[in-house]
């Protein structure tokens, strides 16, 4: 994992020692490789190919907060192919696994609404986004719900 984020800070393609690392015995190593394919495929702007990637891969046996990274990259992968519906259920389905888990639902909750900004619905984004303010007191989620309230008043 370190080759392949020096060669990422180098701005050199890391996907190569990636790719190697998503058949590491070790899950966890097979599960960050995997998202990181995924979210340079994201900022690459190929959400198909970010959603090839990580369509069949899970991180559920690995807990919470393993299982939120995978889902909310499938989500944006989604939502990018405007798969609306489909990001929604795996959304959905993320918050029952986890629904005692505080920090996965505020996860979701910031999810939600990259959804309802996704497919146009910027007001119903905006009142989730208010909502969420009120209840989520942690400092980096909360500097994220901002930089989302910044982008809904642009569009």
């Amino acid at each position: 994992m370190g080759e392949a984020q020096s060669l990422f800070a180098l701005d050199i393609d890391p996907s190569e020692p990636l790719e190697r690392l998503r058949t590491h015995e070790d899950k966890e190593v097979q599960t960050q490789a995997t998202i990181q394919l995924a979210k340079i495929e994201l900022e690459r702007e190929e959400p198909q190919k970010a959603w090839e990637l990580i369509e069949n891969f899970t991180g559920t046996e690995l807990g919470p907060g393993w299982d939120s990274s995978v889902e909310e990259i499938k989500i944006f992968s989604l939502v990018g192919i405007k798969e609306f519906e489909k990001a929604r259920q795996h959304l959905q389905e993320l918050q029952q696994r986890w629904s005692e888990n505080t920090e996965v639902q505020t996860v979701a909750q910031i999810l939600l609404i990259n959804i309802l900004i996704g497919e146009g619905n910027h007001e119903e984004a905006s009142a989730t986004l208010e909502e969420s303010l009120k209840n989520i007191t942690e400092e980096g989620y909360r500097l994220i719900l901002e930089d989302l309230k910044e982008e809904i008043s642009t569009l």
